[in-house]
């Protein structure tokens, strides 16, 4: 059962990538602060792309985690819960997805001061990574792809 549920998600969130990477998204990182182009869940996740810098640094985190060349990398909407944002205003959290020939791989990246903090991959990626309360919007991450 939990095999199956795993593999419903992988396929979901399959799906929800390849359906953005057809589309042009308007989470394209651009802009230098996490405030800009915010929308708010009707419970209080604040969603926005991820600024520029931010891009970069998941980015070269991504190829630490992921061995091999990377082909396809994506990066999804930042978010945090406006609580987060007053006492943390740099700190949110990202989904970053990377294919390097063996499979696409998930991980929840949290930016936190100037680095990076808790990764999160796995089921446990999968799963928060497919809550659209999190997650609205996928884009490609060239940056990824550019570093090997």
């Amino acid at each position: 059962m939990m095999n199956r549920l795993h593999r419903g998600l992988v396929c979901a969130l399959g799906l929800s990538i390849a359906l953005a990477a057809c589309t042009t998204s308007r989470f394209s990182g651009i802009g230098s602060q996490p405030s800009a182009n915010v929308s708010m869940t009707a419970n209080g996740i604040e969603q926005f792309p991820v600024p520029q810098p931010g891009r970069a640094l998941l980015a070269q985190r991504l190829v630490q985690l992921v061995p091999g060349a990377i082909t396809d990398a994506r990066i999804s909407n930042a978010w945090r819960t406006a609580a987060a944002a007053r006492e943390h205003p740099d700190d949110y959290a990202a989904c970053v997805s990377a294919d390097a020939g063996h499979g696409t791989q998930i991980f929840l990246i949290v930016k936190s001061g100037p680095g990076t903090g808790d990764v999160i991959r796995g089921a446990n990626a999968i799963q928060r990574c497919s809550d659209q309360a999190r997650v609205t919007q996928w884009a490609t991450l060239p940056e990824a792809m550019a570093q090997r």
